[in-house]
C-alpha cells in the first residue's frame, strides 16, 4: 500500500536513531529549488513553502520589497533558515538542539527541517535575552 521496504519509512525513526545518524553529519542543506513554491500571506509576505511561516523564513514583503528583490533573497539563501542551513553543518545544529534521548518519530527530512526550526527558534530567543 505505502510502497516501503520497511515500516520505519512509513512512520519515521525516533528522534534518538536519528540523532546518532546525524551528529557526524558535516553536510549542509541548500533548500534552492529550480522550482520553487513560496507561500504568501494575507499581509504579503513572502515565505518558501519548505514548512512554517516563522520570521527566520521570511524572504520579504511583494508590496514593500518587490519579486526581483525577494527572488534573490531565496536564491542566495538570505532568510535567516536559509542562511543557518547553508552555513552550519547538520551535526552541528543536532549537538545543539537535537535530544538523543527522545522517542519522537521523524522521517529524516522531517527532523532535518524540524531540528533546523528549532535552531533558528532558539537563536530567536538568544537575541531577545541579551
Amino acid at each position: 500500500m505505502f510502497k516501503k521496504n520497511d515500516i520505519m519509512d512509513v512512520f519515521g525513526y525516533t528522534e534518538q536513531a536519528l540523532f546518532e545518524k546525524l551528529i557526524h553529519d558535516k553536510n549542509t542543506i541548500n533548500y534552492v529549488s529550480e522550482n520553487p513554491v513560496f507561500y504568501v500571506d494575507k499581509n504579503f509576505n513572502v515565505y518558501p513553502n519548505i514548512t512554517n511561516t516563522s520570521a527566520y523564513w521570511l524572504l520579504g514583503n511583494l508590496k514593500e520589497d518587490g519579486v526581483q528583490n525577494i527572488m534573490n533573497k531565496y536564491k542566495n539563501n538570505k532568510s535567516i533558515a536559509q542562511n543557518v542551513s547553508v552555513t552550519k553543518p547538520i551535526c552541528d545544529i543536532v549537538k545543539l538542539v537535537g535530544n538523543n534521548k527522545s522517542q519522537r518519530l521523524f522521517v529524516e527530512n522531517d527532523y532535518k527541517i524540524f531540528i533546523l526550526n528549532k535552531y533558528c527558534e532558539s537563536i530567536k530567543e538568544s537575541k531577545t535575552c541579551t
